[in-house]
């Protein structure tokens, strides 16, 4: 499998521009459970909030870069990491040797590459979930291609970082982007940095499918982080899957 799947050259500045707003929602699902699954863990966006509360985290995470930032992160708080432990591995091959009560995947289940690589990854995950344990990720369906635009911008200290994304979709099924980072200090532009990303697009009933045929029973669907029930035409969908 491909290492960089278009975060090892902006991996530095992933949790500039990365959203929030579902660190409360996974958050949710540590209570009461001695350790949690995290698929895709990137920068320890949500694992390092999990473990600040007291949870123990396994994250499993294949790109060097991104585990760099983590890493880096946890040797600033020694608390905090001894409550996680680092997988450098793919979910469809990582082996952690025991089950665990919750795994989700946050913000990374669009990033397999094609049907095979999701099979593959979902029932090494459901391999890893005790009976009765839940597996909960979120999937993005609102598909559309757009042209390279600005999409965010962020101000740390004298310095203002720019982000620029497009995303073309090939064959109605792979989706291929392009982000630009540029760093401006008193207003010049100081850095420019490019990176190519590839993922695949997935409809509802594909992913209902999948989950069925990996030994999951879906339990609730949601349309955000919200919390509020799925809706047909919702661009979120959020699953909270039983292991049968």
């Amino acid at each position: 499998m491909p290492l960089d799947r278009g975060y090892e050259k902006t991996a530095r500045f992933f949790d500039l521009f990365a959203s929030t707003n579902d660190i409360e929602f996974y958050c949710g699902y540590a209570k009461g459970v001695r350790e949690m699954l995290d698929i895709g863990a990137g920068t320890g966006r949500v694992a390092i909030p999990l473990a600040e509360r007291g949870a123990r985290v396994v994250c499993v995470e294949p790109s060097p870069a991104m585990l760099a930032v983590f890493r880096d992160k946890l040797s600033r708080n020694p608390d905090v990491a001894a409550k996680i432990t680092l997988i450098d591995d793919f979910a469809a091959s990582f082996d952690l040797g025991r089950k665990v009560p919750v795994a989700f995947m946050a913000r990374g289940f669009d990033g397999f590459l094609d049907d095979e690589e999701r099979r593959e990854s979902v029932a090494n995950i459901a391999r890893h979930v005790e009976p009765g344990g839940v597996f909960v990720f979120d999937v993005w369906l609102g598909y559309e291609e757009w042209p390279l635009r600005l999409s965010d911008t962020v101000v740390r200290g004298d310095r203002e970082y720019r982000m620029y994304d497009s995303c073309k979709i090939v064959d109605g099924k792979t989706m291929e982007f392009d982000a630009v980072c540029e760093v401006y200090e008193a207003g010049e532009l100081v850095e420019r940095v490019e990176q190519k990303g590839w993922g695949s697009c997935s409809t509802r009933a594909e992913v209902h499918g999948l989950l069925d045929e990996t030994g999951f029973k879906i339990r609730r669907e949601f349309g955000g982080f919200d919390g509020k029930p799925y809706e047909e035409g919702d661009d979120v969908m959020v699953i909270e899957a039983a292991k049968l």
